[in-house]
């Protein structure tokens, strides 16, 4: 005789692994950044701006960052996994690269001799002496088989096809300002001209190659919003980049929802009588 009880449905194990894999990695991550060894500069639990989104778009978003708001859940989006295999992806095709660079016959320099990577500290707190402004290079190209001009700073990054294209048609300062603010603030503060940016497309395989230049009118203008960001008390002191809350640029930032819960304007009071035509 046929067993016709309903049984309980078995749990997915593929939901499961995913939840296991995602709380060791981001639990790792974040002990890492605990024990000061988040950055190859340190000092990463103090408020700074890095150059990895010096040049975010809006300045409000900015303050934000600076003033450590913490980030609206986006789990719609992206989990906080997923987040964190993105950047692991992107350490794995950076470590790639370098080697392919090293093999093609460029001598590429990525760390010190103590292992930690080149970058720079800057605008230091008056009281805590910490520094303000901080960035780290993936590596500095120094000689190599082709004429290019040595030495240059080197930023690695991946995309999937879609954003590979965009880059590859319009070049970074138009495709990605950040990416764009990244590169400059690190030339204007290491005093390197030039800088090769590589762009590994994990979807083909092909490589985006392109030599950026100095623009010291960029990196002033981000280097003089950093100090005002720096000087802020609140992240509302700063300018939206929008001013309604559908633009594009608003849909997907980490701090929406505080950005626009704006409180409801004063009570007014009745204006004196010498506005009004009263009085003497």
């Amino acid at each position: 005789m046929m067993d016709f009880a309903r049984k309980e449905k078995a749990p997915d194990i593929g939901e499961a692994l995913t939840a296991l894999i995602d709380k060791v990695i981001v639990d790792r991550r974040n002990a890492e950044y605990a024990a000061g060894r988040g950055s190859g500069l340190g000092e990463v639990a103090q408020k700074r701006i890095g150059a990895g989104y010096i040049g975010t778009e809006c300045d409000r978003a900015l303050a934000y960052r600076y003033h450590r708001v913490e980030k609206e859940t986006r789990e719609e989006y992206v989990s906080a996994g997923e987040l964190q295999r993105h950047a692991l992806v992107g350490f794995w095709t950076e470590e790639s690269m370098a080697e392919w660079l090293r093999l093609a016959g460029f001598d590429l320099r990525t760390n010190k001799e103590d292992g930690s990577q080149y970058g720079y500290r800057v605008a230091r707190d008056p009281t805590t002496g910490q520094a303000r402004i901080a960035g780290e290079i993936d590596g500095c190209i120094l000689a190599g088989p082709l004429a290019m001009p040595y030495p240059l700073l080197w930023e690695s990054k991946k995309a999937t096809a879609k954003k590979f294209a965009k880059f590859a048609k319009e070049g970074v300062a138009k495709a990605d300002p950040k990416y764009h603010g990244q590169i400059q603030t690190n030339m204007a503060y290491l005093e390197v001209e030039h800088t090769l940016f590589t762009m590994l497309n994990v979807d083909s395989m092909k490589i985006y190659q392109e030599i950026v230049r100095f623009d010291p009118a960029v990196a002033q203008r981000l280097t003089d919003r950093a100090v005002r960001v720096l000087e802020s008390r609140a992240p509302e002191e700063m300018p939206r980049i929008a001013g309604d809350e559908s633009d594009w640029r608003c849909k997907f930032c980490d701090y929406r929802a505080r950005c626009w819960d704006e409180p409801s304007a004063p009570e007014q009071m009745a204006k004196p009588a010498w506005l009004t035509g009263g009085g003497a």
